[in-house]
């Protein structure tokens, strides 16, 4: 992962704030991020991956909604726990692509409340200067 994320403090739910060289790059971070707010990654040896893709929008900030949100529910419908995420931008598909580490999520135990939703909430993905990005998402717990 070429980003990194820390965890942000909000009255009734949890944020993840990540930076990085690309919009692919916070992607990533925020990914692993958010299921970092729910379990201890570092214990978790991957034992497969998942490929999915969303569609690319206009707005990089709804992009990163959905990711995430796609990530979130191929978590909750298989019983996934993703530990890493790659993030690659493909325009002549029109999609963005994230391959995700997984391990079964049936017998770990949360560290964290469960996420239930990605918010739009003080949502940002800007580029703060070229090779310099940064994105900031709430989840509803």
């Amino acid at each position: 992962m070429d980003g990194s994320y820390r965890v942000l403090a909000h009255t009734a739910d949890t944020g993840i704030e990540a930076t990085g060289h690309s919009f692919e790059a916070v992607v990533a971070a925020t990914a692993v991020g958010m299921f970092a707010t729910m379990y201890e990654l570092a214990a978790i040896a991957p034992t497969g991956e998942v490929a999915l893709s969303v569609p690319l929008v206009d707005r990089l900030d709804e992009l990163l909604v959905d990711s995430l949100s796609e990530l979130l529910f191929r978590s909750e419908v298989e019983d996934l726990v993703f530990t890493e995420v790659a993030v690659s931008e493909d325009r002549m598909s029109g999609e963005l692509h994230l391959v995700a580490a997984a391990a079964p999520s049936v017998e770990l135990e949360l560290r964290g409340a469960p996420i239930k939703a990605v918010t739009y909430h003080d949502l940002e993905a800007v580029e703060l200067l070229p090779g310099r990005w940064r994105a900031r998402v709430y989840f509803d717990t």
